[in-house]
């Protein structure tokens, strides 16, 4: 289509010139043909000046098929950049170097850690949130620290400024997931403390005296979640605020911190568990609804939607159990270490 238009913008030529009474005596073609010719050359008049025509004035047919040419430049570059990050994002679910390294081939970002942070942020939602925690959790050996410039990065750009600290640790953990690793938790907690406590010191709600405070209290916070919402442990043996409080007795430089800080804490928490797969969760409910569907169509009703969300719910706090776990090892370490 597009190079019809070019053709029909180009300049038509004249029409031949009359033929003499001799040529037209030696000419064997028909008068119809010539007839022919002459409408011919009118429609191709009419389409040129139908194409040079436009609402806010006259445009010629070059310059309209230069302008279509380039939207339809600009549309395939488009496409084509959409299809290489589609292709990136899938080789970094299954190898985050590989996906990386080819979206880098492709100019779309430079390999500086601040730029993997920011595509990090960006496709959160159509990233592997397990494998975005395994990667930012790596350790200092690995590639020369990239991925610990990385993290660095990833946080430093996330804004904690208005939020309270529980909704601050929700906000950290809505982009990835907690490794299950001890020494790869304490790292990720560690600058996500230092990143809150610099937004938020300077402010006349602090009520931290340094980042080692807010570090721990992180910890404490993940435990309470999982001890008030594991469906193992009896409500009766539940942690209540009162044993919440004194488990971060002296935390703050050998003080405690308020207690309607940590009581605030403790009532959010209890009325709304931290969830660590909240995204993956409602992505795997859209996908098992919609086979849910398909079958029943086929087979007819299956497992009941009731129990499906039981059995979900079981697999993400045991999840939550293992994080836990390993934070619980983490600070009695560092409790002997004292």
């Amino acid at each position: 289509v597009l190079r019809s238009l070019v053709q029909c913008s180009m300049p038509t030529s004249l029409p031949p010139p009359a033929p003499s009474c001799s040529a037209r005596a030696q000419d064997e073609s028909p008068r119809a043909a010539s007839s022919e010719s002459r409408a011919t050359t009118a429609a191709e008049r009419s389409l040129d000046s139908a194409l040079a025509f436009s609402p806010g004035g006259s445009l010629s047919g070059s310059m309209a098929g230069k302008k279509s040419g380039g939207v339809v430049e600009v549309f395939d570059r488009k496409q084509r950049h959409r299809e290489e990050q589609q292709r990136g994002i899938l080789q970094f679910n299954l190898k985050p170097s590989k996906g990386l390294a080819y979206l880098e081939s492709c100019g779309h970002f430079a390999h500086e850690p601040r730029e993997v942070a920011k595509f990090l942020h960006a496709f959160k939602d159509q990233l592997d949130k397990t494998v975005i925690g395994d990667y930012l959790g790596k350790e200092k050996e690995y590639e020369g620290g990239f991925c610990v410039k990385v993290l660095h990065e990833y946080i430093d750009m996330m804004d904690f400024d208005t939020m309270v600290f529980d909704d601050a640790i929700r906000h950290f953990l809505s982009g990835f997931r907690l490794p299950g690793e001890a020494q790869k938790i304490d790292r990720m907690m560690e600058k996500f403390a230092e990143r809150y406590c610099t937004q938020t010191q300077a402010g006349p709600d602090s009520v931290f005296p340094s980042a080692d405070t807010a570090f721990v209290l992180a910890f404490s916070i993940i435990m309470l979640n999982t001890d008030l919402h594991n469906p193992a442990i009896p409500d009766e043996r539940r942690m209540t605020k009162k044993i919440f409080r004194r488990q971060v007795e002296g935390i703050a430089n050998g003080g405690n911190l308020p207690d309607d800080f940590l009581d605030g804490i403790f009532d959010r928490i209890r009325l709304n568990p931290i969830s660590l797969k909240d995204d993956d969760a409602l992505r795997d409910k859209a996908s098992k609804g919609s086979e849910e569907t398909a079958l029943s169509a086929i087979l007819g009703p299956s497992v009941p939607l009731e129990r499906r969300r039981q059995q979900a719910f079981h697999l993400e706090r045991e999840d939550i159990i293992k994080a836990s776990e390993s934070l619980f090892q983490v600070s009695r370490k560092q409790a002997h270490a004292k």
